[in-house]
């Protein structure tokens, strides 16, 4: 029996690699002679640097940039010798360096991201693929932007600073003393959620800490500052992947980034559609399963690939919103027990191995494959 475990991290509690080692772990007590693909993974939020190196040719850049809320942060990305850059947002922006009591979405920046672009750039790249995800940004990319040279302006000719609270009576962006580099570079967004613009406050504000009387006056900042950045464009708040990251890829598409499923992409690098054809079960992780799963989360990403292949699957999460229907075909859910918490990370790895001791029932066979 061929088993393949490609799960994401558990946000704020383990890295993917130690969720995979610990599942790994169950799978190889309670069936010993099966065969293991073990392939920690990510969807363009959380840990997808890690995912990046480890399946490209590339070396890690430190930098010091920006945090979400000022302050300097040491933030990592892959430079590879074929001149493509890989960032991920989080590194710089991401909800890791927010503690929660200091969530704040009308003062929070990418302004780091953007520094990390434009050392990337510098350093000679000439593809830059941003991984938007986890994090702590309602701000369209405005901070990256900034940090890329973008100037934004009132009515009254005033230039605003590039965070949220300042940009409710925005009306223009200037992009002529952008970055010349970013004009032979190309962009791509690696997103990892479906979501569109307009529905970002509203679907992730909560988690960023937006409150409920402030999601109509930020989607009407976030409105007026996609008319000032692509006036172009008036279907922008409504492209499918250009939500991600608090609308990160929207505003990056000024400089022409194309926004795309991250988890696509990073299974694709990975070769684990490729794996999924040749396995007799996947496992694959992540903290909580519900709506936004279903949006372009890695695993129903996964477990769709499973579905297509008839391979069945398990997802291993904290908790689950979604009923089994919901769910790809050949799919279940197997939830972790109410002890497993961010700050009881010993806790959630020996659960994590009991769940891989139970996912795969003994009387499963060996495919027959074509």
């Amino acid at each position: 029996m061929r088993v393949l475990i490609v799960p994401n991290c558990l946000r704020g509690s383990l890295t993917a690699a130690t969720v995979a080692e610990a599942l790994a772990r169950g799978v190889r007590a309670a069936h010993p002679s099966a065969t293991l693909d073990v392939l920690p993974a990510a969807d363009g939020g959380d840990g997808s640097l890690g995912h990046w190196l480890r399946h490209s040719a590339s070396r890690e850049v430190p930098v010091d940039v920006a945090g979400p809320l000022g302050g300097t942060v040491r933030a990592t990305y892959a430079l590879g010798a074929d001149g493509t850059a890989f960032i991920e947002m989080a590194e710089a922006s991401g909800l890791r360096h927010v503690p929660d009591a200091r969530r704040d979405p009308l003062r929070a920046t990418t302004r780091g991201t953007g520094q990390l672009i434009r050392h990337a750039l510098h350093a000679g790249a000439r593809t830059v693929v941003v991984g938007a995800g986890g994090s702590a940004t309602l701000d369209m990319g405005a901070g990256a932007l900034g940090a890329l040279g973008v100037e934004f302006h009132a009515d009254d000719g005033r230039v605003l600073d590039a965070y949220p609270d300042a940009l409710r009576n925005v009306v223009g962006a200037d992009t002529r003393h952008a970055d010349p580099l970013l004009r032979g570079a190309r962009l791509r967004v690696l997103s990892d959620v479906h979501t569109p613009l307009r529905e970002n406050v509203v679907r992730f504000g909560p988690q960023k800490g937006i409150a409920a009387q402030e999601v109509g006056a930020f989607s009407e900042m976030l409105g007026r500052l996609a008319r000032a950045v692509r006036p172009d464009r008036p279907d922008l708040l409504d492209l499918p992947w250009y939500g991600a990251g608090g609308g990160t890829p929207a505003g990056l598409s000024v400089f022409g980034a194309r926004a795309e499923s991250g988890s696509d992409r990073l299974l694709d690098l990975a070769g684990v559609p490729e794996l999924i054809a040749d396995a007799d079960f996947v496992i694959t992780a992540e903290g909580r399963v519900d709506a936004g799963s279903l949006d372009g989360k890695l695993p129903l990403a996964v477990s769709r690939l499973a579905a297509r292949h008839g391979v069945p699957c398990v997802v291993v999460t904290g908790s689950t919103l979604l009923a089994p229907e919901e769910l790809p075909a050949g799919t279940r859910c197997l939830v972790l027990p109410p002890e497993c918490a961010p700050d009881r990370p010993e806790t959630t790895a020996l659960a994590l191995a009991d769940a891989g001791r139970a996912a795969i029932p003994h009387q499963t066979r060996s495919r027959e494959v074509n």
